[in-house]
């Protein structure tokens, strides 16, 4: 597990979690709203939107090739919790 002043991540067994405190980071990652970034890695995150999409969650949109290296989805859950899927 590593933490700076605003994330922590934890590695297990091929899965990547990250949770980040949006107030703290929003200078830093120009994250605009309060709460926590939840990110989730895979190896297939296409695979992934397509299962959770067959299970009933409705993610913001397709996986996209991000500028940093990454293809991300979200899914926002009930609470307006924002968690990013993501894969290399």
């Amino acid at each position: 597990m590593t933490t700076t002043n605003s994330t922590s991540t934890v590695w297990l067994d091929g899965l990547t979690l990250q949770v980040t405190d949006v107030e703290r980071a929003q200078g830093r990652l120009g994250f605009g709203a309060p709460g926590f970034h939840v990110e989730i890695s895979t190896d297939d995150v296409d695979r992934l939107h397509t299962e959770l999409s067959e299970a009933g969650m409705r993610p913001d949109g397709p996986p996209e090739d991000r500028h940093w290296g990454e293809r991300t989805f979200d899914v926002v859950d009930p609470d307006g919790n924002r968690i990013e899927f993501a894969g290399a």
